[in-house]
């Protein structure tokens, strides 16, 4: 039994004999430096397991090589990955971040020029000092090493440390185990990037299919280029979609019936904390004035179509309707509509900027962040964002140009989390003790003061954009992106991708609202009256660019009335499909 028991350790250790042993150690010395160096999305404790355990399957590969190649293919792989380790960790130092998929599209789209000038702008002498300079050491040591590889592994085989049993027996099975702990601990990370690299599933697509919650995610360099370039193959065809759909846009007429329009888009926005939907707190008390001065109509019963900030802004802004053939993407966007009609058009967002100093990950970013894009659907972008959203009113005020028509876009970074950075100090207004929850610990009711809290300043920055129009012949719409959960009847918060009917009701039911200037009311009575009697109608996100072209008299192939609030066709029993999938309404109505 002990034999057998010794010749499968014997077995097993295999891959890391056979002169993988030097090349083993010098990639688990780089990828440790990488996980060190550049805590990305994940645990360093179980990167190290995880990376142990590929690097053992790759030694692996390596051993049903013939052994007169593998001295090339080791030389040429520890190349690679030394090269690959560079770049990324340059960019994590540069930019704050590693490979990701923008920054490949980036240098996809770059030319020479802009390649080089970015390189001899980015790239100093100081960053040698940094972790990249600890990278290029290990570069140059290492592949000096594998260079004479069989002399070395030759020297050391003739050691004693190799000629005794007793240790021999301990490092083979410690490697069994390392191993073990990294491959079982990794396989659902491993499974996670089969979805999105693979399969090249969409992240909603991919938790939609399992609630994942890998340790590691993307903890390599050459799993992050693996994503980049997967992830830019699959949003091609829907670049080239959305692209083709620029070029379909078309108006027939237009009345300006609405000569100043303002869509304020509010972020992670629980209607069932706010005053105006009966919440048992004073969060929204400028709104509520309003409301009560019959300049501002609450809709009772608006949802979002997504519970992502990503997919409910591309539904937004799109003319196409859940339902509707094709997706977001095969319609034209609503801003570029209103350009056609004549109008000028605004984009004030405290998130995503055209201009910016480091890349991510976000799909609006090669879409509407992208600079000729942009420049086709908005006149005026702000060039920076800001601590608070109350700023976005100093970026109208600087970009302030008088046009007969203007449509004016606001984008908060409002109530997303963490809370507590989304108000001045000066605005907390509630603390834990203000919440009898005995469910709650302290801690959670002090995430939900923050959130409430965020929403009292969310209200002042609303009126204070509200403010600037009310000479102005204007009316405003306010939507939420998508809700939060927030310990409503739970004691949970943050978003998920569950069906439970309080996770929905939570994160997909938003504020939505109506206001409209003096002057819009007083000569408008008709239109005015006409809202406030739809204020009771079922909606969802995906349907307000059908409500701007409406109240702009805008007439365009793109115009669906029975998708439009406002118009005496509306269907008011059409199917709310959330997140492209269930319908809102089966699941508040079940059992």
């Amino acid at each position: 039994m002990s034999f057998m028991l010794s010749r499968i350790i014997h077995i097993l250790s295999k891959p890391l004999t056979g002169g993988n042993q030097l090349y083993f150690l010098l990639m688990y010395l780089l990828g440790l430096t990488g996980i060190i160096c550049e805590p990305w999305n994940g645990s360093r404790f179980w990167m190290s397991f995880e990376l142990f355990s590929d690097l053992y399957l790759f030694c692996a590969l390596l051993r049903l090589m013939p052994e007169r190649y593998r001295h090339c293919l080791r030389l040429a792989t520890a190349t690679f990955f030394y090269l690959l380790s560079a770049v990324d960790m340059a960019c994590y130092v540069r930019l704050g971040m590693p490979i990701t998929p923008m920054l490949l599209q980036l240098a996809l789209q770059s030319n020479t020029r802009e390649a080089g000038e970015a390189l001899s702008s980015y790239l100093d002498a100081a960053m040698l000092w940094s972790p990249l300079g600890l990278v290029i050491i290990q570069m140059m040591a290492g592949m000096a090493l594998l260079a004479r590889e069989q002399t070395i592994m030759g020297k050391a085989m003739r050691t004693g440390i190799w000629r005794n049993r007793h240790m021999t027996y301990a490092a083979q099975t410690t490697i069994i185990v390392m191993f073990a702990i990294g491959f079982i601990s990794s396989l659902e990370n491993k499974e996670y990037m089969y979805c999105r690299i693979i399969c090249q599933y969409s992240e909603l697509e991919t938790q939609q299919r399992k609630d994942f919650r890998q340790k590691t995610n993307y903890y390599l360099p050459i799993y992050r280029m693996a994503f980049a370039v997967s992830e830019t193959h699959r949003l091609r065809d829907e670049i080239r979609l959305f692209e083709e759909s620029l070029n379909k846009a078309r108006i027939d007429s237009a009345t300006h019936l609405s000569p100043h329009i303002i869509l304020i888009i509010g972020e992670s926005y629980n209607r069932h904390h706010s005053q105006l939907y009966g919440y048992d707190k004073p969060t929204t008390p400028r709104q509520t004035a309003r409301t009560n001065a019959g300049e501002l109509i609450v809709f009772g019963d608006m949802t979002s179509a997504w519970n992502t900030t990503c997919e409910s802004l591309k539904e937004m802004l799109s003319t196409q309707c859940a339902g509707q053939p094709g997706t977001w993407a095969s319609a034209p966007p609503f801003p570029l509509l209103f350009r056609m009609a004549g109008y000028h058009t605004s984009f004030f967002s405290n998130q995503y900027m055209v201009k910016r100093s480091g890349f991510s990950d976000f799909i609006e970013d090669a879409f509407f962040n992208n600079p000729p894009i942009s420049r086709r659907l908005f006149d005026t972008r702000n060039e920076s964002t800001h601590d608070y959203d109350m700023a976005l009113t100093d970026d109208y005020k600087r970009c302030l140009t008088r046009h007969p028509y203007t449509l004016d876009i606001f984008h908060f970074l409002g109530l997303h989390a963490d809370f507590k950075k989304r108000y001045p100090a000066n605005f907390g207004v509630f603390d834990a003790k203000d919440y009898d929850r005995d469910d709650l610990t302290e801690q959670q009711r002090e995430i939900l003061a923050h959130y409430d809290n965020a929403i009292v300043y969310n209200d002042l920055v609303v009126d204070s954009i509200l403010k600037l129009y009310e000479d102005e012949d204007a009316i405003a719409i306010f939507a939420a992106d998508h809700g939060e959960r927030i310990f409503d009847n739970s004691t949970e918060w943050g978003r998920n991708l569950t069906w439970d009917r309080n996770d929905i009701r939570q994160q997909f039911d938003i504020p939505f609202w109506i206001w409209a200037s003096p002057s819009y009311r007083s000569s408008r009575k008709q239109q005015w009256e006409q809202i406030r009697s739809c204020r009771n109608r079922r909606g969802m996100t995906d349907t307000i660019a059908q409500l701007l072209l409406h109240l702009a008299g805008i007439h365009s192939p793109w115009y669906y009335p029975q998708y439009d609030i406002l118009h005496n066709d509306y269907d008011n029993s059409r199917k709310r499909i959330i997140r492209g999938e269930r319908d809102y309404d089966r699941i508040m109505l079940a059992p």
